[in-house]
Order: structure tokens, then C-alpha cells, then sequence
């Protein structure tokens, strides 16, 4: 009897892993996904670079490799909030219309400051 379900169960891994044979298995909105663009990157409780030029409704990648949760959120409210990323997550969202300069800071932690700016 055991040796019937020891054999069973060897079939079935052998069945279960020749479905899933050519499929991509790597989840997507991770740190991998990203291939350019304008990118802010969070590491080591830090954006880089600290401060970014883009042009008025550009989609800007935000990339959290650190160990913990943070946003990109504008300093004047309402503007562009990421809300919070998690550790090894990808968001984006679209620059403001308004040219300027335009501050924002994690929320979690309100010491990591960065400027996004906008011509």
C-alpha cells in the first residue's frame, strides 16, 4: 500500500510539473518589470535620484527595493500620492500638468524627501 502511494505521488509531481512547462511564473509589479523611463527608486530609506525632471503628465515608475513599506507623495495635498509600496513592489503614476518644482516626502517617514520637477 505504501509503496502504491509513494508511486501515486510521484506521478502526480511528474504531471503537475510537465502543465506548467513553458508558463512564467514570475509575478508581475515587481522590481524586474521595470525597462526605463523615468524612474524613482527607494532604497536604503532614500528616493533616488533626489530630485527628477520630467515633462507635464509623464508617467513617472516608482520602485521600492527596500525592506520596508513607503510612498511618493506630494507635499502640497492632492497632487500625486503613490500611496504605500510595499517592499519589492513597482507603482507609476502621471507627473502634475503644473510646470514648477514640486516637493513630496514618504509618508511613513517624513525625513525622506525628494523634488520632482516639472518643464
Amino acid at each position: 500500500m505504501i509503496k502504491h502511494i509513494g508511486l501515486s505521488m510521484a506521478l502526480c509531481v511528474m504531471i503537475m510539473g510537465t502543465g506548467c512547462a513553458g508558463t512564467d511564473t514570475t509575478p508581475k509589479n515587481t522590481v524586474s518589470d521595470v525597462t526605463g523611463g523615468t524612474v524613482i527608486t527607494i532604497e536604503d530609506f532614500s528616493f533616488s535620484p533626489k530630485t527628477i525632471t520630467v515633462s507635464p503628465g509623464e508617467v513617472v515608475t516608482v520602485v521600492n527595493k527596500d525592506i520596508a513599506g513607503h510612498s511618493v507623495t506630494s507635499d502640497k495635498g492632492g497632487v500625486f500620492d503613490t500611496n504605500i509600496i510595499s517592499s519589492g513592489k513597482t507603482v507609476t503614476f502621471t507627473a502634475p500638468q503644473e510646470v514648477g518644482s514640486h516637493g513630496y516626502h514618504c509618508t511613513p517617514h517624513p525625513s525622506m524627501q525628494g523634488t520632482l520637477v516639472v518643464e
